[in-house]
């Protein structure tokens, strides 16, 4: 009701203001609605008793709440693909473990059967088998790894100097040394390598090798040491010369071991005649030289007069000279029991060398 100052007041009436609008014509799709009024001058009551507001307009009804139940819907089928994705790969996980644990039994089995488990337990019970090392012990006895103490490359990897005891391969070959990418050596196949004392070898008499890399003292006696390993490593040496085997039963009588035909062509002085005939000559005499020489003095008979692995690097690398107490004559070992100690002679290699070739050929056709 809209009533001014100078407008007289009738009884019983009332002064009312309707206007139609079509708002669709002045006002945008969505609006804010609110009241004002005015009467310039006059000092007027306004009062707004009621008022009701319509449209024509067919808008589709939003359900109250249902941006929240959209997005409910979404985080739980997120949540559900989530939980299905980590249960697989946790199913994954445990499958894994089982079959390589299936897989290890299944070894532990085969080990068992053959007596492989039954000969580690009474090697770790008797202490000759492997030992168990801390870590700190290992870099303390090594130098912290350090390439000083290194003997060589394994192939699980590098072979160290420990403080109390050393590595005895046993049973180093050709078959044994392997070629990585670059042409570098790894020896490997430490099955049969043993853990001894540095002053002491090897105390089981146990014969362990091949036929052909064994010393005469380890053949006889069934011990090894590190002057057996290193007559081995000469035989290696031999064979890279001359290309051939250390024991050839298809040669000429006076051929058939390795080590006696090169000894033999060095008292002669024609020692590069066995170097490999495939190289037809084409090779550094001074390199063939040292290295024949080499393997002659690392296989030496009498283990008093085989070098440490050290000298014999050191003249390969043409960083000492060649050793010249090299008798011009192959000495013969003879034994006077099998525990005793090895003892040379000078004697003729006719009847001895025979019956040593004979026990070769002898004890390889009965291994293979």
């Amino acid at each position: 009701m809209l009533k001014g100052v100078d407008v007289p007041v009738v009884a019983n009436q009332s002064l009312n203001l309707t206007y139609n609008v079509n708002l669709r014509d002045y006002l945008p799709e969505k609006v804010i609605v609110g009241f004002s009024a005015s009467s310039g001058q006059a000092i007027p009551l306004q009062v707004l008793r009621s008022w009701n507001f319509s449209s024509s307009l067919d808008l589709p009804a939003t359900p109250i709440g249902g941006n929240s139940k959209i997005g409910f819907v979404i985080g739980l089928v997120i949540g559900v693909v989530l939980l299905i994705a980590v249960i697989i790969f946790v199913s994954c996980v445990i499958l894994r473990n089982r079959r390589r644990k299936k897989v290890v039994e299944e070894d532990e089995d085969e080990d068992e059967e053959t007596g492989i488990i039954d000969a580690m337990d009474k090697m770790l019970i008797e202490g000759t088998g492997p030992k168990r090392f801390a870590y700190k012990e290992l870099v303390v006895a090594t130098h912290n790894f350090s390439e000083e103490g290194k003997l060589g490359q394994g192939g699980f990897g590098g072979v160290y100097r420990e403080w109390e005891q050393c590595v005895l391969h046993r049973d180093i070959k050709s078959s044994n040394v392997m070629l990585d990418s670059n042409f570098n050596t790894k020896l490997g196949d430490f099955g049969l390598a043993r853990m001894v004392e540095h002053v002491k070898g090897s105390q089981t008499t146990a014969l362990a090798g091949t036929m052909g890399y064994m010393s005469p003292e380890c053949v006889i006696s069934g011990k090894a040491s590190k002057e057996s390993d290193i007559y081995s490593f000469g035989i290696v040496a031999l064979e890279i010369a001359c290309g051939r085997k250390a024991i050839e039963t298809k040669a000429k009588e006076d051929e058939i071991i390795l080590l006696e035909w090169v000894w033999e062509l060095y008292e002669r002085g024609k020692l590069l005649d066995a170097a490999d005939a495939k190289l037809c000559g084409e090779f550094d005499e001074q390199q063939m030289e040292r290295l024949m020489t080499v393997g002659l003095w690392c296989g030496h008979p009498d283990y008093n007069l085989r070098p440490s692995i050290r000298k014999a690097f050191n003249v390969l690398d043409f960083e000492a000279a060649l050793p010249f107490d090299l008798l011009p004559k192959m000495l013969v070992p003879t034994y006077v029991t099998p525990s005793g100690r090895a003892s040379t002679s000078s004697a003729t290699t006719s009847s001895t060398t025979s019956s040593i070739i004979g026990t070769a050929l002898l004890y390889s056709q009965s291994v293979n």
